[in-house]
């Protein structure tokens, strides 16, 4: 679901060519961003029916938390109010610490590390500021198999998908983010069954 003004969506993988892809959407993000790969690159292989070990989980009871338009202003102020709008909701906490970064329509995709735990579930949450009007978040599982894909447009200033990422296996995961138009900062969260400190 979109999220109004500044806001956006785990079921399994079907069979169509490429993922559901839900407009708006680390663990142990505090990490440094891996090696900047090209945009082309980031998107290869081509994105396919999902990923085997990562289920999407649909919670459409998860919209009620953010139907509220938030004011679209700092990315990470922004990502960090609707992940928090949520907690109740979803009863996930923080895992890890925020990713942000800036990017533009020419520059190289930036990939971050995502620690996903057997058993365990996960929400991204994103924003972007007014001047990036087009992000993409791919989240991959460690053997570049797409598992999700959010976007957000100018509309959306933030996502909060629908859904959670339940992880069948543990796994180095990877969430990438490049811009398509425009250029800005962005922020990501990623909450999950239980805080990165417990697990």
């Amino acid at each position: 679901m979109v999220v109004a003004a500044v806001t956006s969506a785990c079921g399994a993988g079907g069979p169509a060519a490429k993922p559901p892809v839900q407009k708006g959407g680390t663990a142990d993000a505090a990490a440094a961003p891996q090696p900047a790969m090209k945009l082309a690159d980031a998107l290869a292989p081509k994105l396919g029916p999902g990923s085997p070990v990562v289920e999407r989980r649909a919670h459409a009871d998860w919209s009620a938390c953010h139907a509220s338009p938030i004011v679209r202003g700092d990315a990470a102020k922004v990502v960090a109010q609707v992940a928090l709008a949520c907690a109740g909701a979803t009863k996930l906490k923080p895992s890890g610490a925020s990713i942000s970064g800036s990017l533009t329509a020419s520059d190289p995709a930036m990939s971050f590390p995502l620690r996903a735990e057997a058993g365990q579930c996960y929400r991204v949450y994103a924003s972007a500021a007014a001047e990036l009007k087009n992000a993409v978040f791919i989240v991959r599982d460690q053997s570049s198999r797409a598992a999700a894909e959010y976007r957000i447009d100018e509309l959306d200033g933030a996502l909060a998908p629908d859904e959670a990422l339940c992880f069948r296996e543990a796994q180095n995961a990877t969430i990438v983010v490049s811009a398509g138009l425009g250029s800005g900062a962005f922020a990501v969260q990623v909450w999950g069954d239980a805080p990165a400190a417990s697990r």
